[in-house]
């Protein structure tokens, strides 16, 4: 093939713009390869036959078309064909559950909302609350708070009410003035107007303890006429009976009392856990053993207790005059 130098035609000028070429009427050589005489002459083996193309056939602008649904993508001189892969889509929102699914161009995205995995706020009445599912039978709608799976779910009688927890409430009748917080806190209780349930299993089918605050992990559980009574402390009044007006404060402490009036102070205060029984005495203030060191006498006591805190009594039992004294720093 014939070689051309490029810098001598640029130094005689002879060189021209895109602007003064016409694509038809203009040529350019090039070397074509050829089966059996694809070199020129064999004394020299980088040569070509030599051939004028019009500049037009090179190239120029690209058409796309989109002919068929699958296949790969073809270039057909200057036609780019790509497939039609997927076609314009559809949307469902059948179910209300699973993944989203695309089959041809179909879409479907289920509707979680309004399945068991989903929920909203919604009211009922003066009643806000969170649809998981909606209210059952006897739901309060009258001035109260629900959120969580089934709070205050047939909480009948139960008005002016906040129920915060899974099954928070559940059946919790005539809680009016109450608030049940914690999972299962108030579960199937009745009769606990104006009281407070605070933790997991707080006030689990408790009844007739209206007026009392049951603070901590199954505090007040299945506790009965205990009216007016605090019990604060994990298991505190655990199954407790007519422990009215009494105050528990400590884990398990007042677990199964059956006296009103009682004041128990301390881990296990009014409770044996080796026997699993509780106090049966009213009218009665107990200290957990446990919290109430015992000494022979008040020289053992005041060598035993020392680096106490500035400003504070510490209690401890006397066995000689079995009385309960305090050294004071």
């Amino acid at each position: 093939m014939d070689i051309v130098n490029i810098q001598a035609l640029i130094r005689a000028r002879r060189n021209v713009e895109a602007a003064d070429i016409d694509p038809t009427q203009t040529y350019v050589q090039i070397g074509v390869f050829q089966r059996g005489n694809r070199k020129s002459g064999a004394s020299d083996a980088n040569t070509y036959a030599a051939y004028a193309i019009a500049l037009s056939e090179l190239g120029g602008s690209i058409s796309l078309t989109t002919t068929g649904t699958s296949g790969l993508a073809t270039l057909v001189g200057s036609t780019l064909n790509i497939p039609q892969y997927q076609g314009a889509l559809s949307l469902t929102t059948t179910g209300t559950s699973g993944a989203a699914t695309l089959i041809g161009n179909t879409l479907n995205i289920p509707n979680y909302a309004t399945g068991g995995g989903g929920g909203s706020i919604a009211t009922s009445g003066t009643t806000l609350y969170s649809t998981n599912p909606a209210a059952g039978p006897g739901f309060n709608t009258s001035n109260g708070i629900a959120f969580g799976f089934q709070s205050g779910f047939n909480a009948t009688g139960s008005t002016t009410a906040v129920f915060i927890g899974y099954q928070s409430g559940y059946s919790g009748v005539s809680a009016v003035n109450s608030n049940f917080i914690g999972l299962f806190s108030g579960y199937t209780s009745s009769s606990n107007a104006s009281s407070n349930f605070i933790g997991s299993s707080a006030g689990y089918q408790s009844s007739a303890c209206q007026l009392s605050n049951f603070i901590g992990n199954n505090a007040g559980q299945s506790s009965l006429n205990s009216s007016g009574s605090n019990m604060i402390g994990s298991y505190a009044g655990y199954q407790s009976s007519t422990a009215y007006y009494s105050n528990f404060m400590g884990a398990n402490a007042g677990r199964k009392c059956t006296g009103g009036y009682v004041l128990a102070l301390g881990h296990n205060a009014a409770y044996n856990s080796g026997t699993d029984t509780g106090n049966t005495i009213s009218n009665a203030t107990i200290i957990s053993n446990t919290n109430l060191p015992s000494y022979l006498n008040r020289a053992a006591a005041t060598a035993a207790i020392t680096g106490g805190v500035t400003g504070n009594t510490y209690l401890y039992y006397n066995q000689t005059t079995f009385a309960i004294e305090g050294v004071r720093f």
